[in-house]
């Protein structure tokens, strides 16, 4: 990675040494001027401005070709023209018409002249070519003297369009000869306002602004003028241009304001250049070194964003820096009449964001080649080597190389997740950040069994709700997640117990990535409910060992140091039966654990009999009547005959052995609502709340200390009555009494 950091800086300052030095370029050479002239027209016709008032335009037009004739006209119409306009007392009459050649008869040049001496300043043009004939270097032909001598004053109407043809740029005045020449509109100006314009010794040009298209200014026809349909109040205090319109008269340019196609007269030009000087907003043009300084700033900060942003972030910061750099323009060109060109800077960055995607693109697809031929080198996940991959053009090459690569992690994946899923213990592993990555099924059943959601989204929040469902250790876990998020890095572990009564071993353990650096966490929620169990049954398994059963076995040993009577031989005989009772109970209780019955299709009437014939004896030994009730249908069940038998004698050997003498144990069977129901009723002492709640824990007796049996009787019977899919309720009241109710699936015929 570093050598891809240093090669994209290489490539970082080249390009930007590359796109500042072709913005110099741009700036300094003519190379863009024709981007810079489409965007210098589009602007300027966004911004129309209203046709200054003061100006009038006389046109010579076609209807004024009809009514007075072929052109050149008399110069006795154009006294009267002069004539007429002197009585309305314009403010100044340009006479946008070269007379620079004496008329016949030679009269009419002295009734001009004088028509020019009323009072109005007149201005005419005069002709300025550079170079001149014959290999001078300029060539002046002014009006003739008749005209000379009474016009007020008179300038060059030299037009230079731009290399495209469109009129954009005027000189006010030019240096030829060691002479100024000044421009026709600001000799009027001059005049005018009393300023004397001098020339500039680099002959600047300034940009012509434009009001509008043609026709924008205020004109009238001159057949109009010359029929005296004109107002004198019209022409007032008017600066007032005389000049060619027509079709085949005059000059006509293209300019900023239309298409090529829609051409200007230069009469009218020269009316959007005089109302420029007038109101002192010429344009003027920047320099190649403020154009240039001009691009560098969006330059800088486009090379800012490929250093910082996203290509997504690159494309947006270039599109508004090119918006921004022609608003500047049109900004700069409407208030301060000063023409930014915006090529220099927007050229560079339309080329070089193209180039920068391509040198990164290409710098990606060198890295992903590079990366995924060294992973189709390297041996799977699962010690499985990769498929071999043909050699095409670099696209091709790289796609190959990445489906290989798609190929194996789907596989890896596949494997990680059903390894996770196969996990017997409910398994969450996380972000660091605490979000669940992966769940395996017994995680979603552990929460959704806590009544939570399933094992999703955020761990922390999902182990906080999970520790108020903990009857113990719900501190411990809250403690070990809390160092978790707090960046410990060892493996933690705690026991729990669910409200459920299900113990589990909670662990927490950090995975790490290459660098060192904490990338996953594993939490295991282990089952050891049945492990806690077979260790308090050991535990109770050593209690009655050393107890229960070595007692019997100790008092035997005792008893045979003695002389063998007939009451030690009795002595002996109880211990011994004792000694195989609990045996026995061991015995059977195992049996019924391991689950693994011979069924039957069985009478449940059938078993409560046999197991009441049973106990018979042992009930009329104490005066205790057993009354039997068990109906005239057939309750049937399906189960293991010996087992239910045992179930159901221990729990009429309970009621016979905890009943009062010479009162009655009542056994019934029936059925309910699909189940097949063994009840067993005393009346003997009853139970407490106390002694229900450890009614079937092993090794549990009560009553008086002598009462027969060992604890395991009715272990044994709730044991069997699971294992058959059935259960074992007992009600009691002290002092009056227990029911024992075994429930078991009824078959139905």
């Amino acid at each position: 990675m570093s050598l891809i950091r240093r090669r994209a800086a290489l490539e970082w300052v080249v390009l930007c040494a590359l796109s500042v030095a072709l913005a110099g370029l741009l700036s300094f050479t003519n190379i863009a001027v024709r981007a810079d002239n489409l965007a210098y027209d589009a602007i300027s016709r966004s911004q129309r401005a209203a046709a200054d008032d003061e100006i009038v335009i006389v046109a010579i037009d076609n209807r004024s070709l009809a009514a007075i004739g072929r052109w050149p006209w008399p110069r006795s119409v154009h006294a009267r023209a002069l004539d007429i306009m002197a009585a309305a007392k314009p403010k100044a009459v340009v006479y946008d018409v070269l007379f620079v050649e004496p008329a016949t008869p030679a009269a009419d040049d002295e009734a001009l002249g004088a028509a020019m001496d009323h009072g109005v300043p007149v201005f005419l043009p005069m002709v300025l070519e550079v170079p001149g004939p014959d290999g001078q270097p300029y060539a002046a032909l002014p009006p003739i003297p008749p005209l000379a001598r009474t016009m007020a004053g008179s300038g060059h109407v030299m037009a230079r369009p731009d290399d495209d043809g469109v009129m954009r740029h005027i000189s006010p005045g030019e240096i030829h000869g060691g002479r100024c020449w000044l421009h026709l509109t600001q000799v009027v100006h001059d005049a005018i306002t009393g300023q004397r314009a001098g020339c500039a010794d680099d002959n600047p040009r300034l940009l012509i602004p434009y009001r509008g298209p043609a026709g924008h200014h205020r004109t009238i026809s001159f057949a109009s003028l010359a029929q005296g349909e004109v107002p004198p109040a019209f022409l007032k205090d008017k600066i007032v241009l005389v000049g060619a319109v027509a079709a085949g008269l005059g000059d006509q340019y293209a300019t900023p304001m239309q298409s090529r196609e829609d051409l200007m007269s230069g009469v009218e030009i020269n009316a959007n250049i005089l109302a420029g000087i007038m109101r002192g907003d010429m344009r003027r043009e920047a320099g190649a070194g403020w154009t240039m300084a001009f691009a560098c700033v969006p330059l800088t900060l486009l090379w800012l964003g490929f250093l910082l942003l996203r290509p997504r972030g690159n494309l947006l910061l270039s599109a508004a820096l090119i918006i921004l750099i022609f608003a500047t323009s049109a900004l700069l060109l409407q208030q301060a009449d000063l023409w930014l060109p915006p090529a220099a800077a927007a050229v560079p960055i339309l080329i070089l964001l193209p180039i920068w995607g391509w040198r990164r693109l290409a710098a990606a697809s060198r890295y992903l080649i590079e990366e995924l031929g060294r992973l189709n080198e390297e041996p799977g996940g699962l010690g499985n080597e990769a498929a071999p991959v043909s050699s095409g053009d670099r696209i091709e090459l790289q796609m190959n190389l990445l489906g290989n690569a798609v190929s194996r992690m789907r596989a890896l994946k596949h494997f990680i997740e059903e390894s996770h899923a196969s996990l017997p213990d409910a398994t969450v592993v996380t972000n660091p950040d605490g979000q669940i990555a992966l769940a395996n099924d017994r995680a979603h059943d552990l929460f959704e069994g806590c009544t939570l959601r399933r094992a999703e989204g955020d761990a922390l929040i999902l182990f906080d709700a999970l520790s108020k469902c903990i009857a113990e250790g719900g501190d411990a876990i809250a403690a070990i997640v809390r160092r978790a998020a707090e960046g410990s890095t060892q493996e933690q572990e705690c026991e729990i117990v669910l409200d459920d009564g299900r113990a589990m071993l909670f662990r927490l353990k950090p995975g790490f990535d290459p660098d060192g650096r904490v990338a996953f966490f594993i939490s295991r929620f282990t089952d050891i409910t049945e492990l806690r169990t077979a260790s308090r049954q050991r535990d109770q398994m050593l209690q009655f060992l050393t107890h229960d059963m070595r007692a019997p076995q100790a008092s035997i040993l005792a008893l045979l140091k003695k002389p063998l009577d007939a009451a030690t031989g009795k002595r002996i005989e109880g211990h011994a039966r004792q000694t195989l009772e609990l045996a026995d109970n061991f015995v059977q209780l195992a049996r019924a654990e391991t689950r693994q019955y011979d069924v039957a299709i069985l009478d449940l009437r059938d078993i409560a009999t046999e197991a009441a014939d049973q106990l018979w004896d042992q009930a009329e030994a104490r005066g205790i009547r057993i009354a039997l009730e068990t109906g005239d249908d057939e309750i049937l069940v399906r189960g293991n005959a010996p087992l239910l038998m045992r179930a159901a004698a221990n729990l009429i050997g309970n009621a016979i052995k905890y009943n009062a003498q010479a009162t009655e144990v009542h056994v019934s069977v029936d059925a309910l609502e699909g189940q097949a129901r063994l009840s067993v009723q005393d009346h003997g002492r009853g139970m407490s709340d106390e002694e229900l709640s450890r009614l079937y824990t092993r090794f549990t007796r009560f009553g008086e200390t002598g009462t027969d049996g060992v604890g395991l009787g009715l272990v044994f019977v709730r044991t069997v009555a699971e294992n058959h899919g059935g259960a074992i309720h007992c009600t009691s009241t002290p002092g009056e009494g227990s029911c024992f109710t075994l429930t078991l699936p009824q078959i139905m015929e």
